[in-house]
């Protein structure tokens, strides 16, 4: 259902302008509880998430969609293949200007 809702997110964010993403990126990601583990609590209690990921960003007006392969570096709690997938809708507000 997930890859249904991106691929439906996706095209109509983009328009029958064009499928092709208007940016790829290569960024290296960290994710993690910030109150869990030291100081807050156990060890045991906190799992992360370190990868490498190559992302897709589509851009129409203040709304994207993003949709990235990523390979896990290391993990901590995060388990199943080092391949993952990540995916993301919303709409970007600015400040100022």
């Amino acid at each position: 259902m997930q890859k249904v809702f991106t691929a439906v997110a996706v095209l109509s964010l983009c328009g029958c302008a064009s499928l092709a993403p208007d940016a790829v990126r290569v960024e290296w990601e960290h994710i993690s509880h910030p109150l869990a583990g030291p100081p807050f609590g156990p060890t045991t209690e906190e799992d992360a998430l370190d990868q490498l990921n190559v992302v897709l960003h589509w851009q129409s007006g203040a709304w994207f969609a993003e949709s990235g392969l990523g390979y896990k570096l290391a993990d901590a709690g995060m388990y199943g293949p080092k391949l993952t997938f990540t995916s993301r809708v919303g709409r970007e507000f600015k400040f100022g200007n």
